[in-house]
């Protein structure tokens, strides 16, 4: 007996109810999933109607049924508050909105928000603008290998010269950004309890953020940001140096505190920043440290794995940007190999010649 084949459904699905009649779903180009208004007698009655909402999304002529009496003012502000993100998120996505998008578009009804307005919104916002949010869009689909060429970073004799001038205070906080590549809010939230200085280690688990004006201190940003990180040895010398100087005793004292023995976040990178101009690196930022960092592990055969680790990354596409940035190390690897080699061929050509 010949198999009945089937064809999955490309659109929408559509189930049976209790009832014996039929319900259509499907989601719409708002990215939210919607329910038929009616329900159908017969399952080739949903599919229909399925089709029709297919072909006005096809045809930029959809509407949301479900939110047409709805602002995209008033559906952009609850779905920020609603969403499972973390407060210093949360705060980012609403000063946005209230900035680009809800002065501009935010009276519009939902249902007349169609593709054709999203684009000419996006073609007003200024060019700066357009290309960061295309970066941060890029971040989560693919890695864009070249978006390392735009990000400046230093070199070691360059975070010397920075380490040289930072307050003193501040001198580890630069080697320990830099060179083992931790977030600013990560190194601010480090304790006592999380550096172990026998194995030249330092144990992330915490970031702290300001948020209105306090610090909150979260977990870091995804789940393989609590990682164990190995630093250089005089990084560790550094930090030990700094510890005996600057921070309180006991397993909760801070690393990095302010004079008074708070969280020095803002204290941090106000010296930092002011540092970085002084010495004549302007478009640098203190974040540039930590992109510095994975270039240098990079650069020192650090694989895919061991910068995605390093850098609390659940997934390897940021780790790509450095690993192939790292690949114009590749010429003088090979150069240096190349002269090993005419050394050898030289000594053996010697040797055949007596």
């Amino acid at each position: 007996m010949a198999s009945r084949s089937t064809r999955r459904r490309t659109f929408g699905s559509v189930r049976r109810l209790p009832s014996g009649r039929y319900q259509a779903r499907y989601t719409g180009s708002d990215g939210l999933q919607h329910t038929a208004p009616t329900t159908f007698s017969t399952k080739s009655d949903a599919t229909v109607y399925l089709a029709t909402q297919e072909t006005d999304i096809v045809r930029e002529s959809w509407k949301a049924p479900k939110h047409a009496n709805v602002t995209l003012g008033e559906y952009g502000r609850t779905w920020i508050a609603q969403r499972p993100i973390k407060p210093s998120t949360r705060e980012r996505y609403r000063s946005a909105w209230n900035l680009h998008i809800d002065p501009l578009i935010g009276s519009l009804m939902i249902g007349d928000v169609s593709p054709a307005v999203v684009r000419e919104w996006y073609a007003g916002l200024g060019d700066q603008l357009r290309r960061s949010l295309t970066a941060q869009g890029r971040r989560y689909a693919t890695p864009d290998l070249r978006r390392h060429a735009e990000r400046p970073t230093l070199g070691i004799d360059e975070i010397e010269e920075l380490a040289r001038h930072v307050p003193d205070r501040y001198k580890a906080t630069v080697y320990l950004l830099a060179w083992a590549g931790i977030r600013l809010g990560e190194a601010a939230e480090l304790r006592r309890k999380d550096v172990d200085l026998k194995h030249a280690q330092i144990r992330i688990e915490r970031a702290v953020y300001p948020l209105n004006g306090e610090y909150q201190v979260q977990t870091p940003k995804s789940r393989a940001g609590s990682r164990t990180i190995v630093l250089p040895q005089f990084v560790a010398d550094e930090l030990r140096e700094h510890m005996h100087d600057y921070s309180p005793i006991g397993p909760d004292g801070l690393i990095f505190p302010t004079r008074s023995g708070r969280c020095a976040y803002n204290g941090i990178q106000i010296a930092i920043t002011r540092t970085l101009r002084a010495v004549g690196y302007e478009c640098v930022r203190v974040h540039a440290l930590r992109h510095s960092g994975q270039l240098l592990a990079a650069t020192n055969g650090a694989t895919l794995t061991d910068l995605q680790r390093r850098m609390g990354h659940s997934t390897v596409n940021a780790a790509m940007a450095y690993a192939h940035a790292s690949r114009d190390n590749g010429r003088s690897i090979a150069e240096r190999m190349n002269a090993q080699r005419a050394t050898v061929g030289d000594i053996n050509a010697r040797k055949r010649a007596s």
